[in-house]
């Protein structure tokens, strides 16, 4: 009997032993989940700034479209006034064109007036001086 109380003394020491050990088991895995807890809050709170700052990059996204779209809505009427000066200019142009054609034409012809009255001129002054001269003559004739 006393043998069997030993045997059972050793297995209870052994169960003593084995619980002490799961205790310590236990003690560690409590202070390991523990560590995975904190860790896991830091992560949590690492995350949640790194959504606080893709919610801050979206924000700022959003404005740079809105930005866009206010330029693009400005850009439009200036690219439809680009168009009308350009046609406007263009028409300018021919206007100019067709002026200068004009100027050239009219200085060719002020050109032939000139030399036109100049022969004109030329013709006035020795009419002038022949009737001058035939009248000398019949005044002369008259006088004898």
């Amino acid at each position: 009997m006393e043998k069997l109380l030993n045997q059972i003394l050793d297995q209870m020491q052994k169960l003593t032993d084995t619980v002490t050990s799961f205790d310590s088991g236990q003690k560690k895995l409590v202070a390991q989940v523990s560590q995975l807890e904190n860790g896991q809050q830091e992560l949590v709170a690492k995350f949640n700034k790194l959504d606080g700052g893709q919610n801050a990059l979206v924000s700022q996204v959003h404005k740079i479209e809105v930005g866009q779209k206010e330029l693009t809505t400005r850009i439009d009427p200036i690219e439809h006034d680009i168009k009308e000066i350009k046609g406007l200019t263009s028409r300018i142009e021919t206007k100019q064109h067709v002026i200068l054609d004009h100027t050239v034409r009219l200085s060719e012809y002020h050109t032939e007036l000139k030399i036109e009255m100049e022969d004109i001129k030329e013709h006035l002054l020795f009419n002038t001086h022949k009737i001058t001269e035939n009248e000398r003559v019949m005044f002369k004739l008259r006088k004898q």
